[in-house]
């Protein structure tokens, strides 16, 4: 986007920071479509503070998850505006630090506070996932950046389909 090349990003609110730091680059957010069901959706994104089954100091590994989860942590990596934690105090941190910024975030909260209207999918698993992103990731920065026709995914996606039938 920054370079010219593409009017339209598909990213996670992550990248809010980087998109309106750039320079001469005019910038806004959309809220995901409404798709068959009626509901817009949007991929779950989670991730787990675990504890590994070999950590030398298990006690102190449990005290750091418990205060990774603790509103006190979220709210504090809530106020760097960068990510939306995962409590509503350390979103309503993000949220009031991204302001500051000038950064409009109600594409990214409101679809959550509209339970009725919004639902969440669970990221896909599948089988090579290393392998499909190898084929995926440059076929879509060629579509999207390069110019490279859609065809091209025709391409893409049979490679893939021979990954699986190995």
């Amino acid at each position: 986007m920054a370079a010219g090349k593409a009017a339209t990003a598909f990213d996670g609110a992550w990248m809010l920071s980087t998109y309106y730091g750039a320079k001469g680059l005019d910038v806004g957010t959309a809220r995901t479509p409404v798709g068959p069901t009626g509901k817009r959706a949007t991929m779950m994104n989670g991730l787990a503070d675990s504890i590994s089954k070999g950590a030398r100091n298990k006690e102190g590994a449990r005290k750091w998850v418990e205060y990774l989860a603790s509103d006190a942590c979220q709210t504090a990596v809530g106020e760097y505006g960068v990510v939306f934690p995962a409590t509503p105090a350390g979103t309503r941190a993000a949220v009031a630090a991204y302001e500051k910024k000038g950064i409009d975030t109600t594409a990214f909260t409101q679809p959550v506070a509209d339970k009725r209207h919004f639902t969440t999918f669970s990221f896909p698993i599948t089988n090579y996932a290393a392998d499909v992103y190898a084929l995926m990731r440059p076929a879509m920065q060629d579509l999207y950046g390069g110019g490279a026709p859609a065809s091209g995914l025709d391409t893409t996606n049979s490679q893939i389909n021979f990954i699986f039938d190995q």
